[in-house]
């Protein structure tokens, strides 16, 4: 099961070299934010599933959440640029808040019963994986996560009935990110997280959508300067290709 754990993260590591070398000039910075957020996740999972000791899978955990604190909010941020659709700034306000409230608590990881009350290393004959018991102020991630997960659910569903916002198949496969996400977020347990899954399926659809809006901008542009190229072409003030337009000499043929 570590191994899996170890493709999700070779996957993702991809998906950042993928962003950096293909789309690097023409797609927001939340995307960039978003691919190191996974990665971040799947590395930490990785760590949890090879782990030897409790304070190695609890290091590990502390890096998980340097990624899942914000992942959430990069997801809708990212999808909301895939729609064309903006963000409330209260929204975007307090999701950053609670992700740095999530990111400064969950330091606290076993050593104060503030995140986490207790956590437990099992280990398998396949893996590795921490049983735990959530502390007080777990409760601030889980509002995070229902607050984006929630928007981003109502902003997809709401570009699907405006028709000039949007094509259909960026708002269903946003849709599709959204959904995929909520499910396994709310069907996972301790001992076979899948999280990770979602991440990594989640952004490949928005991957092939980036393809998909950079290549229809590359065609715009191509019949732009094809455009532009018949319409000097067709100029008179241009002289046309295959014809010679003499040039009177000063002085001959002028009034004088």
């Amino acid at each position: 099961m570590s191994i899996f754990y170890c493709l999700l993260f070779a996957i993702s590591f991809f998906y950042l070299f993928l962003l950096l070398f293909r789309f690097r000039e023409s797609i927001s910075v939340c995307y960039y934010l978003l691919s190191v957020c996974i990665l971040l996740i799947n590395y930490g999972y990785w760590q949890i599933s090879i782990a030897v000791t409790l304070e190695e899978a609890l290091s590990a955990c502390r890096i998980r959440y340097l990624g899942s604190a914000f992942v959430s909010y990069f997801m809708v941020r990212s999808i909301a640029h895939l729609t064309k659709t903006k963000i409330p700034p209260v929204i975007e306000v307090l999701a950053l808040f609670l992700g740095t409230a999530v990111t400064i608590l969950s330091m606290t990881i076993g050593r104060l019963p503030v995140y986490y009350k207790s956590a437990q290393l099992i280990q398998t004959g396949w893996h590795a994986y921490l049983m735990k018991e959530y502390g007080p102020m777990h409760v601030l991630f889980v509002a995070e996560v229902v607050l984006m997960l929630g928007y981003g659910l109502w902003m997809v569903v709401g570009a699907l009935t405006e028709k000039k916002k949007v094509s259909y198949i960026s708002s269903i496969c946003s849709l599709a990110v959204m959904l995929t996400v909520v499910v396994l977020y709310f069907v996972e347990g301790d001992r076979y997280p899948l999280l990770p899954v979602a991440y990594d399926l989640g952004f490949a659809i928005v991957l092939v959508l980036l393809n998909r809006i950079r290549l229809y901008n590359t065609i715009g542009l191509s019949k732009e300067s094809q455009k532009e190229a018949g319409s000097m072409a067709l100029s008179p003030s241009m002289p046309r290709e295959g014809f010679w337009t003499p040039t009177p000499w000063p002085g001959i043929g002028s009034p004088s």
